[in-house]
């Protein structure tokens, strides 16, 4: 009877529980739609201010600072975040195809935000390390493999080396798939990335999937992909700098109250010293890099390409 009573006792908790969950569920719901409206009519009020003291002439400065900084608060400069997120807005084309367009990826808690932001850092971070190992072993083995070749022995080990940079290219095909889905869900969560950092991987993606398509056994084909790897490998040290660097400077320009907390990449280029010491010469060499290899393609006969 103790057991049966026990029983009944938890079925009511449980029913308690799920009502309570349900009751809290439609009240977020009905207050995000709510905020979300309360939004809306902010963000066209700050527009509508804003041409009128435009219009007002030399007098509206501190106007404009004003708005400014209301402008701010709304973009994420609160302790709300990213307020533009409660709209409804349309789901990028990305997200879209990958998980379905009715998906949502927006992150209630900013705590969560954030470690969405510190996971993109450490994903990077990682990829940059498998990047400039494996671009520089397979650059390695397949000069091991010529030089063999030369020698004229047995086995040259060539073919291995090839499926490995056709499984290289499906990694970094995934690589750039996932930095710019990434970069996408960050985006909607408030994070203000501009279109051309997203869109350049799009590139590097249809680039993936053009280099997949080459014949491994083309004698230009392998020429070729021997400087891919050696730029690989460049671009692999790169990241691991220009993303410590980043993460450095986005640090500070959140401190100073010129970026929101969700931000990850910025379009200054000033920073510590001894950052930039690093930085800009290696990206400075990757694009001289990337000149000469395009250069060589157009230059050389079609028997040395």
């Amino acid at each position: 009877m103790d057991l049966m009573g026990n029983a009944e006792q938890l079925t009511a908790r449980s029913k308690t529980l799920t009502q309570r969950v349900a009751t809290y569920n439609q009240r977020i719901v009905a207050e995000g739609d709510s905020l979300g409206e309360e939004i809306k009519l902010l963000q066209q009020s700050i527009r509508n201010a804003q041409a009128e003291a435009d219009s007002a002439g030399a007098d509206s400065g501190h106007i404009l600072e004003e708005l400014k900084a209301s402008k701010m608060i709304l973009q994420g400069h609160g302790p709300g975040g990213d307020l533009r997120k409660l709209l409804k807005q349309k789901q990028p084309s990305l997200i879209a195809w990958l998980l379905g367009p009715r998906t949502n990826v927006i992150s209630a808690r900013r705590n969560e935000g954030i470690r969405l932001k510190e996971e993109y850092h450490a994903f990077r971070d990682k990829m940059g390390v498998i990047m400039f190992v494996t671009g520089a072993a397979l650059s390695l083995g397949l000069h091991n493999a010529q030089l063999r070749s030369q020698a004229q022995e047995a086995f040259s080990l060539t073919p291995p080396f090839m499926v490995g940079v056709q499984i290289f290219l499906c990694w970094m095909l995934y690589l750039y798939t996932a930095l710019a889905l990434r970069e996408n869900v960050l985006k909607v969560n408030g994070s203000s990335i501009r279109p051309w950092w997203i869109h350049h991987h799009y590139w590097s993606i249809a680039t993936c999937m053009i280099l997949l398509t080459l014949p491994v056994d083309s004698p230009a084909v392998q020429v070729c992909v021997k400087k891919f790897l050696w730029w690989s490998a460049f671009q692999g040290s790169l990241m691991l700098v220009q993303n410590r660097y980043q993460r450095r400077r986005m640090y500070t320009r959140i401190a100073l109250g010129k970026n929101s907390a969700m931000d990850v990449v910025s379009g200054e280029s000033s920073g510590g010293q001894g950052q930039l010491l690093i930085l800009y010469p290696l990206l400075f060499a990757l694009q001289i890099l990337e000149i000469y290899i395009g250069a060589h393609r157009l230059i050389s006969p079609p028997a040395n390409r």
